[in-house]
């Protein structure tokens, strides 16, 4: 599934939405073509590989059908390289929008989240970030990649992740300060297309965050790897007087500050932890009535 796949001839035409293929009597989108050459990818369930391609006429009647004696044969190989990365002589890199074949590029990633709301057929989406150059939207399927919003706003953002529906983009912001002057999360929402930021938490400064599927946030701050539950005021943005302290990675060992990250895990039972001042992966249980998490002492596991 999803491997590149070009189809060889003349007289394509030079409209893609004109072009129809199956592989394995499942469709694919035609991404591009040039007239002589067609470019699309290989479906899932595609199980065999039949290929067959019809092309329209200017009134979308079909006036040109080809099956292929020949079939599509795929041997899978593990291969691993640069998706999106472009460098000058001296190896340095910038942000380019655009498509992969002509130029575009990330210089890095912090970051990275698969549209959760992906179907079968769609674009297959996937969203990056750095800290220092906002969030970025690269389409695997179309091969391009635009940003969605610059560094602007906000201190530094090293993670973001989804609320449970999908509709959401929520992001920390590392601003450093240990009070709730500030907005340690930032929201954007998918009827905007995610181009906007707005304040969604004012509390210490944040590093990553987790949201459960009932709506209860965690995020981490710096001072003594402390994990807290947002508490809700009634309003967005909330500000986060009263956070609630779930736990402290000081109370495993003895630590100033840390850069802690949060999964939660799909079954929404427990979150994994990773910081860069242990050398362990931890697991935190959630107790959906209480919406508390519990750091348990068997723990942490390597």
């Amino acid at each position: 599934m999803r491997t590149r796949l070009y189809i060889e001839g003349s007289n394509f035409g030079n409209d893609p939405t004109k072009i129809h293929i199956t592989v394995g009597g499942e469709k694919t989108k035609t991404i591009g073509t040039d007239g002589k050459s067609i470019y699309c990818m290989v479906p899932s369930k595609a199980f065999d590989g039949t290929i067959n391609v019809s092309i329209d006429g200017p009134d979308g009647k079909t006036i040109a059908e080809h099956t292929f004696e020949q079939e599509f044969k795929y041997d899978p190989a593990t291969i691993v390289g640069t998706l999106l990365r472009k460098v000058d002589q001296d190896n340095n890199s910038a942000f380019q929008e655009g498509s992969f074949d002509e130029g575009a590029s990330i210089p890095s990633n912090d970051c990275m989240v698969f549209d959760p709301k992906y179907k079968e057929g769609d674009d297959r989406l996937l969203f990056s970030s750095n800290f220092y150059d906002g969030i970025h939207l690269v389409n695997l399927t179309q091969r391009t990649v635009k940003r969605l919003f610059p560094r602007t706003g906000y201190s530094t953002m090293y993670s973001f992740t989804f609320s449970a529906d999908g509709d959401t983009l929520l992001f920390t912001d590392d601003h450093g300060q240990d009070n709730t002057t500030r907005a340690n999360i930032y929201y954007s929402l998918r009827r905007e297309n995610f181009r906007r930021i707005r304040p969604y938490n004012y509390g210490k400064t944040s590093y990553s965050l987790i949201y459960m599927d009932d709506g209860t946030v965690f995020y981490t701050t710096w001072w003594e790897g402390k994990v807290y539950k947002m508490v809700r005021n009634g309003a967005i943005p909330n500000i986060d007087n009263n956070a609630e302290v779930t736990f402290s990675l000081s109370q495993i060992s003895s630590v100033d500050g840390s850069h802690t990250i949060l999964f939660r895990h799909p079954s929404n039972k427990f979150m994994y932890m990773l910081s860069d001042g242990f050398g362990a992966v931890f697991r935190a249980d959630y107790d959906p009535v209480k919406k508390h998490s519990v750091i348990l002492p068997s723990l942490p596991e390597t």
